[in-house]
């Protein structure tokens, strides 16, 4: 496991002649990004004897506690500190798109309000359609009941016309009988005992079947006189009935239109409450989302925050240490230095730690 270490030496004595090297543990890595610190463990490191006291290393430690590996920090800690600032910018990032996501979720919570009162104001005018469909049908049956009715009394009208004009041909049959048996009887001066008796017959027979003629033209004028008033009753009643067909007429093309629009605004609800339900659908998966990714902003907020205080403490050790490389290192003109710079740079110094380091054993 790889290890962030300072190197460490003990003075050896009169006696012992070298000096005992050992590293003192500071960080752990944990995954190629996250650093955490450990308890401050020190283990002997003879390999670090050429290094200097305070030194910053890098060490691969087995599981055994033994060293396989030492690295100058000076480089990996410039690249960590990179890694660092461009995490930060990406954090920065997560929490505008995260504030994005927040504006988009209200601007939809409130456009999804909005629709749904749109939505109950087109149920209550579908409702009032409805109530003025129903009365339109109610006034509609209505009017078929007063034609059916009017249609009745024309019928009624008519058979009795047909009667009367029935029994006033009969009359004028039995007035055309009359005359000519009077004609006849006129013409035949002398009648016989028998003829006498037959006529006196017939004429009794007629006196007491046929009613007198100012009778009958009574009764005639006065069935007219009615005929005459049922036909100005029923002219008024078709009159009255033409003008509720032509109102029909009118009522019908406004249900039509009425039907039209209310399957039309049935079909637009239908469409709202579909896109109401996708945009809720949506809504909760954003939300979920955006759950989500304020989670990882926390985690990363956190792992920021571990490898910012890591970092507080490598600067902390490098500025106590005055025999360090990265002493004298501006970090941010690091960070600002192109790369082939930098890789001279760090060249520059190691061949300067090597010769310093030889002069020292």
């Amino acid at each position: 496991m790889l290890y962030l270490a300072e190197v460490q030496k003990q003075k050896g004595g009169l006696l012992s002649g070298s000096a005992k090297t050992e590293l003192k543990l500071l960080a752990c890595q944990r995954t190629d990004q996250i650093w955490s610190t450990v308890s401050e463990e020190v283990i002997a490191a003879e390999e670090a004897s050429k290094l200097n006291d305070g030194a910053l290393v890098l060490v691969e430690v087995n599981p055994n506690r033994q060293v396989q590996r030492i690295q100058e920090a000076g480089r990996p800690l410039v690249n960590i500190l990179q890694n660092f600032s461009r995490q930060l910018e990406k954090f920065k990032l997560k929490e505008d798109e995260i504030d994005q996501w927040k504006q988009s979720l209200t601007f939809q919570a409130q456009e999804l309000n909005r629709r749904e009162l749109d939505m109950e104001v087109r149920m209550e005018q579908l409702q009032q359609m409805e109530d003025e469909f129903q009365r339109l049908e109610a006034q509609k049956q209505e009017f078929e009941a007063s034609r059916q009715e009017i249609e009745k009394l024309q019928q009624q009208i008519e058979r009795d016309r047909t009667e009367l004009a029935g029994a006033w041909e009969h009359l004028r049959g039995e007035q055309r009988r009359l005359e000519e048996f009077q004609a006849d009887a006129t013409q035949s001066k002398v009648l016989d005992e028998e003829q006498s008796r037959v006529l006196s017959e017939l004429l009794d027979r007629l006196s007491s079947r046929v009613a007198p003629t100012e009778t009958v033209r009574e009764h005639l004028n006065f069935a007219f006189e009615l005929v005459e008033k049922q036909q100005a009753t029923l002219n008024e009643h078709w009159q009255n009935l033409e003008q509720q067909k032509t109102v029909a007429t009118q009522q019908q093309q406004e249900v039509d239109s009425l039907a039209q629009t209310l399957s039309d605004r049935q079909n637009g609800v239908q469409e709202a409450q579909d896109s109401i339900q996708q945009q809720t659908a949506e809504l909760k998966v954003n939300s979920a989302i955006l759950t989500s990714k304020q989670e990882y902003a926390q985690i990363l907020k956190a792992q920021l925050q571990s490898q910012e205080n890591l970092y507080q403490q490598i600067q902390s050790l490098a500025a106590s240490s005055s025999d360090m490389i990265l002493c004298e290192v501006d970090v941010k003109a690091l960070e600002n230095m192109p790369l082939e710079e930098l890789q001279r740079l760090v060249q520059d110094l190691q061949e300067k730690f090597d010769i310093d380091s030889s002069f020292v054993h």
